[in-house]
């Protein structure tokens, strides 16, 4: 049996379909998780900057308006003060299961929170799936690291 030209041509032609189709997805599939990350922001005691980049880090308080599952904010070296300085983001802003909001220390135990007697270091209140890591919280008005109607939180290395 003798295929014609054109049939082997539309043959040939449908099998490269379906390998660039295959091929797609496969690529979608080792991309997808990549392109699912977060991004990275950073956060200083003074703060002026857009967060993107620890040269031009922003307030903690700025963090919160762009925050999103997966966000990682790196807190450079120094004593945070200060109500824009507090770990408290805004009730119910979470992250989810496998893209948590993650808050930690550049280096572990150089970042204090200090509420000065009159704030919360660290509070967290109905937010879910947060990370909060390498970070000494101190006097505090109530306690120094609190959640309270949060779920699938981890704190980590933290000295309170």
């Amino acid at each position: 049996m003798q295929i014609s030209q054109s049939c082997a041509n539309q043959l040939f032609s449908l099998t490269m379909k379906k390998k660039i189709i295959l091929l797609n997805l496969l690529l979608i599939l080792l991309i997808g998780p990549v392109l699912a990350q977060g991004k990275t922001y950073y956060a200083s005691p003074t703060g002026g900057g857009d967060g993107l980049f620890p040269s031009s880090p922003f307030l903690i308080s700025d963090f919160w308006n762009v925050a999103k599952p997966g966000d990682i904010l790196i807190l450079l070296d120094g004593i945070y003060k200060g109500p824009n300085s507090m770990i408290d983001p805004p009730d119910y802003l979470s992250g989810s299961e496998g893209n948590p909001i993650t808050i930690k220390a550049k280096n572990d135990g150089m970042v204090t929170i200090d509420g000065e007697g009159v704030r919360r270091p660290v509070y967290l209140y109905h937010n879910d799936w947060f990370v909060i890591e390498g970070i000494n919280a101190c006097n505090s008005s109530k306690s120094v690291v609190e959640i309270s109607r949060g779920n699938h939180n981890i704190i980590r290395r933290v000295c309170a």
